[in-house]
């Protein structure tokens, strides 16, 4: 049987800041011993590569590996040639218990708290320096402002839990990285308005490579994919606006008017005029 070592929040962790922030730069700066903890933690391999000794199993990890650590968890590193490097993020369970509680009943915490192993993600390139970028704006914060960096450090974990449990696509799911870069920029307006175009001009891949691996990837052709893009960025203006539905339909990409009116009601099974009388029944913009 293995001998588990607690860890404490109690001295290790700020009750200010809700987090403590390290950058371990060698296998040798971990703690040593099979360890669980009464606080959640998250980590990055940043470079090189190392052996985890997790719930009894031991996980190869590489750089771009994000893991999220429970406090149950038990788990330690072992040496791998190269070595590696980390960011760790220790938080305090009132913390993590906040953020359930911001996300609401429609946020499922089962799927990160009941699965035996701990939630492991692969980032792609694009998503490994965006998270870098952010942890990098903690080095710029005066070590005493203890807000400021509660701040700083509850969005980033806000960032990560939207991006990898709220209704996103993971990482690890088996798109290619550059699949995985483009479907993270489409989400973006500027790009899914422009439509197909814009897809031939981020992905740098031929026509056929890019047909081919949205179908095998995604099951979609690329013009489907950027079309219900289009039409749900449409829906929510035509909900939440008292724009005219043809200024939407062009706003959202769409060039000819019955066209969108017909893959508006193939998609939502109404009439956009129909929808936006159901979802605006009790507001002022029902026209």
């Amino acid at each position: 049987m293995v001998e588990i070592f607690r860890l404490t929040a109690e001295g290790y962790i700020d009750t200010t800041s809700e987090f403590e922030f390290k950058q371990i730069m060698n296998y040798r700066e971990t703690f040593p011993l099979v360890h669980d903890h009464d606080y959640f933690e998250v980590f990055l391999i940043v470079e090189g590569e190392v052996n985890h000794f997790i719930n009894g199993e031991i996980i190869p990890l590489k750089k771009g590996h994000l893991v999220f650590i429970r406090p149950e968890d038990y788990h330690k590193f072992y040496y791998v040639a190269g070595d590696c490097a980390l960011i760790n993020l220790a938080i305090l369970n009132k913390t993590i218990t906040d953020l359930f509680a911001y996300l609401g009943s429609g946020f499922n915490r089962q799927q990160f708290l009941e699965p035996a192993m701990p939630p492991t993600f692969l980032l792609s390139k694009h998503e490994l320096t965006d998270l870098l970028s952010k942890f990098e704006i903690l080095n710029t914060i005066p070590v005493n402002d203890k807000l400021r960096l509660n701040l700083e450090m509850r969005c980033i974990i806000t960032n990560l839990f939207s991006r990898f449990f709220v209704n996103r696509h993971e990482p690890d799911t088996g798109l290619p990285d550059w699949l995985n870069d483009l479907v993270e920029e489409l989400q973006k307006p500027a790009h899914f308005k422009a439509g197909v175009q814009a897809i031939k001009k981020l992905a740098f891949k031929s026509e056929e490579h890019i047909c081919r691996s949205f179908k095998k990837y995604l099951n979609t052709t690329p013009t489907q994919y950027v079309n219900v893009l289009k039409l749900n960025y449409a829906a929510n203006q035509i909900r939440f606006t008292n724009k005219l539905v043809a200024d939407i339909a062009f706003e959202s990409g769409f060039e000819n008017l019955s066209n969108f009116h017909r893959q508006f009601k193939q998609l939502y099974n109404v009439t956009p005029a129909e929808f936006r009388k159901v979802n605006q029944k009790d507001s002022k913009y029902q026209h």
